[in-house]
């Protein structure tokens, strides 16, 4: 029956995690593939993936190798198992074949490889014989290996496919109870026992404990991963190079089994090898912390199946100069867009007064100090994270603030300049009710003297100020008052006989007539301006003064009259 197109391809990429990973080649004797007379296909497979190595893979498995010196390999096999060993081979037998093999899992190139397995089966031929009593050759051991890995890739591609959530450490055991259930193989755990001592599942922990050791961040793990991925036309889909500030890449992982593209992103669980430089959030977006280089992992079951270095360089542009909205001497805060995440420093001359930062939209809403004074000018900058600073935005602080009312002199009905102060270099406007009866400019100290001609008494003068900004105070009001004094009232004759005076005056005057200085008599002008005051009746020849007051006490000048004979 042939394998459904969907399982052959996640079959393939499942099997990153097996068939040439350090990580799961978990039997002892079993290097990456079993390089026999028969098993050339093989051989040529894992060439290809050699071929796709990157330099960032090779440093990996190298690094990996390096670390093969720093397992313990006295502890890791045990007393007991290295004396029965060296006991049926030679001494050291046992710690030298435990180190070839594991310098075999970490060959970066097809070469070194073929080599390496051949000289592994010459070197090591006998002394399988020797230790199993010719119950287990070196190449059944590799068959073992191949059949596990096989059964460990039927494993992974079922939890895969069927979401079984099983552990890998569960599906390594699966892999070994299926394999070790082959008639070809039943014997061998057996084998294992009674010659040594041991059983696989003691053999899976020391394949473990030595992998903790060489390859604990399974960085080399995943660059043979990435190469099996990569000569099936799979890749990490994603910028190679990223500025800090510009735009975050994300990252797909992406197989070509000649059928076109398939994305298999979502199959994977995403993270970096350096959290400190950058890490990977939802939709696996890129976030940058800081310049160097960092790689991009994709992972099943918590193993790296393949990788992707980024480098991340320092960010050199500077941000664009910022917008600013207009700013007013009334504004407590400055507003505008500039680089998202970027610092806004706003200085008046050389005075900082206000520092925020710009959202993620790029906008920005700033407290002030202080309103600041119209006519002065802001500079605002914008610098990103990386402390590249923008040119400065210059704006004038616009004059939103209206002249004071103006302080104005009294005004009487004699007056033809008004003067008063206000706002300096204002322009002053003069107005009796609704219409403008002079302008003017203040000075630079603000006094103002604005030439007008003589307004009615008791009528309202309102003036305002305008500064250059056409900001116009409130006004200020004054009523004219009455400084000229009522015409020389006209009197009628008087006679010594009579008892009344009459004429006319100022409409609503108060006419007082006096002999001398003594008051003899006062009344009121009606408001068609005569009047007729009582008096007693005064001798022939007395000499009497009248004069009219308004209700401003202007006195006018007095009407001097004798009076005479009687009627």
């Amino acid at each position: 029956m042939k394998t459904p197109f969907r399982k052959r391809t996640i079959n393939l990429i499942l099997a990153s995690t097996i068939a040439l990973t350090p990580f799961a080649a978990n039997l002892a004797f079993a290097p990456n593939t079993a390089h026999a007379d028969s098993g050339m296909e093989l051989v040529t497979s894992h060439n290809e993936i050699f071929e796709k190595l990157t330099a960032s893979d090779i440093a990996d498995i190298k690094v990996s190798y390096s670390n093969i010196s720093k397992v313990n390999f006295n502890s890791i096999l045990g007393t007991s198992l290295i004396k029965k060993i060296d006991t049926k081979t030679a001494p050291g037998t046992a710690i030298k074949l435990a180190t070839d093999f594991v310098k075999l899992q970490y060959m970066s190139n097809s070469i070194d490889f073929h080599t390496a397995l051949d000289a592994f089966k010459s070197n090591y031929s006998d002394e399988f014989t020797k230790i199993f009593d010719g119950k287990l050759s070196i190449d059944q051991a590799l068959s073992l290996s191949s059949a596990f890995e096989e059964n460990l890739k039927v494993q992974l591609v079922e939890s895969f496919l069927q979401k079984k959530n099983l552990s890998f450490d569960q599906i390594i055991k699966a892999a070994v109870d299926s394999t070790l259930a082959d008639a070809r193989f039943v014997q061998f755990d057996g084998i294992l026992s009674q010659k040594l001592g041991i059983s696989v599942a003691n053999v899976l922990t020391m394949k473990k404990n030595v992998d903790a050791i060489v390859d604990p961040t399974k960085m080399a793990s995943a660059a043979f991963s990435s190469g099996l991925i990569r000569s099936k036309g799979g890749d990490i889909f994603g910028a190679s190079t990223y500025t800090l500030g510009s735009t975050s890449p994300s990252y797909s992982l992406k197989v070509d089994l000649g059928f076109g593209l398939m994305d298999y992103t979502n199959y994977l669980k995403w993270n970096t090898n350096n959290t400190s430089i950058a890490t990977l959030t939802t939709g696996n977006k890129l976030v940058a912390k800081k310049t160097g280089k960092v790689k991009v992992v994709g992972s099943y079951l918590n193993q790296p199946i393949i990788t992707k270095e980024i480098t991340i360089n320092p960010d050199k542009t500077a941000p664009a100069i910022p917008t600013v909205n207009p700013v007013d001497d009334n504004d407590k805060e400055i507003t505008g867009k500039a680089e998202a995440g970027s610092t806004i420093t706003i200085k008046n001359g050389k005075t900082t007064v206000a520092i925020g930062k710009t959202a993620s939209n790029g906008t920005f809403r700033i407290s002030i100090k202080a309103a600041q004074k119209a006519g002065s000018t802001l500079t605002v900058t914008a610098k990103d994270a990386a402390g590249n600073e923008s040119k400065a935005r210059s704006i004038k602080v616009l004059d939103k603030t209206a002249p004071a009312t103006p302080s104005v002199y009294s005004i009487d009905n004699n007056d033809t300049t008004i003067k008063g102060k206000a706002e300096a270099y204002s322009y002053i406007t003069i107005k009796n009710g609704k219409t403008t009866i002079a302008t003017g400019k203040t000075s630079s100290n603000g006094t103002f003297s604005i030439k007008i001609k003589a307004q009615k008494a008791g009528s309202t003068i309102y003036v305002t100020a305008k500064d250059a900004a056409g900001n116009v105070s409130t006004a200020k009001s004054t009523k004219v008052l009455d400084r000229i004094a009522p015409a020389k009232p006209r009197v009628n004759y008087v006679y010594s006989n009579d008892k009344v005076i009459r004429g006319t005056a100022e409409a609503a005057s108060t006419i007082t007539i006096k002999k001398g200085s003594k008051v003899l008599a006062t009344g009121k002008v009606s408001s068609k301006g005569n009047f007729s005051v009582k008096i007693t009746a005064q001798k022939k020849g007395t000499v009497l003064s009248i004069t009219a007051k308004d209700s401003s006490k202007n006195i006018s000048s007095p009407r001097v009259i004798k009076v005479i004979g009687k009627r």
